[in-house]
Order: C-alpha cells, then structure tokens, then sequence
C-alpha cells in the first residue's frame, strides 16, 4: 500500500483564474435574457390570462433573483462582506431554490388534476 504525500499541485484541479468570474456572469446574462424574452411573451399577448402562467411567472421572478445571486457571488469576498451580508445572501438563494421547486411542483399538480380529473379540475377552476 503506497502512502505517500506531497506538496505538489495536480493540474487537473486547477481552475482558470477569469472563470470563476466569467462563466457565472455568462449563465446569469443568458437566464435573464431567457426569462425577460418569457415575460415578454406572457404579459404582451392573450397567455397572460391562462392561469397555469401565473405560475411560470413566479417561476421566472425566483429564476431572476436567484441568476442575479449568482452573478454576484463572486465578488462577495469573505474578507470584505460581515455575517449579516453573508447571511442575507444564503438566505436569498435557498429561498428562491425553495419558491422554483414549490412553484413547478404545483404546476405539475395542477397540470395532474387537469388531466387525471377534467371535471373536477374545471369545477374548482376559476375564470380570469
């Protein structure tokens, strides 16, 4: 059994310096240009009336805090932020996690009873 150690860096673990910088920044740019492109298309057309949007739009809201926190991790070093920022930050993104996943699991109910149970679905439903 070998049970060597050393000082040495592997050079597969190394991480290019500009991309813990740039690849969070390019994913939150996409997503926000994703979401406002969705928001568009939901409040400037008739969808904006089906219900089932309501849902996708605080599923787009979460998903933009929660991009922005993204992008702005990077530049919260811990030699500059106190405790509360930090906690204000955790709090923010386990937050929106929360709201994302509870907002697409009510949409997959609802899109269950709808069709599982179209009558009762129609009967509970309310009319915008």
């Amino acid at each position: 059994m070998n049970n060597l150690t050393s000082n040495a860096t592997d050079n597969s673990t190394l991480v290019v310096p500009g991309a813990v910088i740039y690849v969070p920044f390019a994913i939150s740019i996409f997503g926000l240009i994703g979401n406002i492109g969705t928001f568009l298309t939901i409040v400037l057309t008739e969808l904006k009336k089906n219900y089932v949007n309501h849902y996708i739009m605080v599923l787009l809201v979460s998903d933009s805090v929660l991009l922005f926190d993204i992008f702005i991790t990077p530049f919260l070093r811990p030699d500059v932020i106190n405790f509360w920022t930090c906690f204000a930050q955790e709090y923010v993104y386990n937050v929106t996690i929360f709201i994302s996943c509870f907002s697409i699991m009510s949409l997959t109910m609802e899109r269950f009873f709808a069709i599982v149970f179209p009558f009762k679905h129609l009967k509970g439903s309310r009319r915008s």
